[in-house]
C-alpha cells in the first residue's frame, strides 16, 4: 500500500486558501509547516480500489486521496487507532477542468526527479523543497514542468483533495484516454474522492492505512454515498478490466510510481520526452501509444 501524501500549505498556496480545509490545530494537516520542515506524518494519493483502498490505483467510490501516515510503504500510523468519518458538511465539489495531453514540458529526467522525492519514496522535507523550487508560488514562477505536475487548476500531472493531500491525477488520465465517457467519469471519480478524503484525511491522520481505507468504505456508503453512486453509473464503462481506469494504474494499487510515470507523461511529456527509458512512449514503462489517445482527447 502506497503511502499518503499530505503537502497542505502547498497546495493552499497553489490552488487558494480558501479552497483547502488543512485542519484547525496545529495537530491537523497539513504535514509540513511555513518552514518546510517535517510537522507531521507523510501522506496520501488519490484513487482507491472498490474495497475502499487508499493504495493509490484508480478505482471506484470508495477510494480516496488523503490522510497522513508513517510514510512508509504500508506502514501504520502514529497510534494505528481507529476513526470514523467526520462531516463532509463543508465539502463542495469543485468543477472539473479538462486536462491536456503530450504537453512537452516535463523531461524523462525532470519526471523521474520527481517521482524519487513525492511518489512512493515520499519524503516531506526533499518534496516540498521539489515543490517550492518548481511550481509557481510566492517562492517564485517555478518551472513549466513544475507547473504542469502540479498544475493550478488541479488538472495537471497530480491531484490535490480539498484538504491538501496528492496523488497521480487518476481522472484526467481517464478523460484523455476514454474520448466518449472519459469527462463525465473523470468529474464523479474526483467528485467520491474529494468527499472521501474530506471526510477521513484529518479524521484518520493518525490512523494506521487499514483504518484510513475502512473510513473511506464508511464515507462512501454514508455521508459521500450520492457522490459514490454517481461516479459507479458514470465510470461504469472504465472501470471494467481493459479499462481506462486500469490502465491509468500499472501499480496495480500496490505502487504509485509506474501511476505517475505513466500519467506524467500522457499529460506533461511529448513524444519521448517522458518516457522512463527515452524510447517510445507508447511503451508500458512511461507512455501511452497514439491509440490510447482518442480523438477529443484534452477537451471537456
Amino acid at each position: 500500500m502506497s503511502p499518503r501524501k499530505s503537502l497542505c500549505l502547498i497546495a493552499a498556496s497553489l490552488m487558494g486558501a480558501s479552497s483547502f480545509a488543512c485542519g484547525s490545530s496545529s495537530t491537523s494537516n497539513p504535514a509540513l509547516d511555513a518552514s518546510g520542515s517535517s510537522s507531521g506524518s507523510a501522506s496520501g494519493s488519490s484513487g482507491g480500489s472498490s474495497s475502499g483502498g487508499s493504495s493509490g490505483s484508480s478505482g471506484s467510490s470508495s477510494g480516496s486521496s488523503g490522510g497522513s501516515s508513517s510514510g512508509d510503504d504500508g506502514g501504520s500510523g502514529d497510534d494505528g487507532g481507529s476513526c470514523a468519518p467526520g462531516s463532509v458538511t463543508g465539502f463542495s465539489p469543485a468543477t472539473y477542468v479538462s486536462a491536456t495531453a503530450n504537453q512537452g514540458v516535463c523531461s524523462a529526467a525532470e519526471i523521474t526527479a520527481f517521482i524519487n522525492v513525492c511518489g512512493d519514496k515520499f519524503d516531506p522535507n526533499t518534496c516540498f523543497n521539489w515543490f517550492n523550487s518548481n511550481v509557481m508560488s510566492d517562492a517564485g514562477a517555478g518551472t513549466a514542468c513544475g507547473n504542469c505536475i502540479a498544475a493550478p487548476m488541479n488538472n495537471g500531472g497530480t491531484w490535490f483533495d480539498p484538504v491538501g493531500n496528492f496523488g497521480p491525477n487518476y481522472a484526467a488520465c481517464i478523460q484523455l484516454l476514454d474520448a466518449t465517457h472519459g469527462a463525465a467519469c473523470a468529474a464523479a471519480f474526483n467528485n467520491a474522492n474529494g468527499c472521501n478524503g474530506y471526510a477521513c484525511d484529518t479524521a484518520c491522520m493518525n490512523a494506521s492505512n487499514n483504518a484510513y481505507d475502512n473510513c473511506l468504505m464508511a464515507a462512501s456508503t454514508g455521508a459521500c454515498m450520492q457522490y459514490a453512486a454517481t461516479e459507479t453509473s458514470a465510470c461504469a464503462a472504465d472501470s471494467v478490466d481493459g479499462g481506462a481506469e486500469m490502465t491509468c494504474a500499472p501499480g496495480m494499487g500496490n505502487r504509485q510510481d509506474p501511476d505517475f510515470q505513466f500519467i506524467l507523461t500522457l499529460i506533461c511529456g511529448g513524444g519521448d520526452a517522458g518516457s522512463a527509458d527515452g524510447g517510445d512512449a507508447g511503451s508500458a514503462e512511461g507512455g501511452v501509444s497514439d491509440a490510447g489517445i482518442m480523438d477529443g482527447a484534452g477537451g471537456g
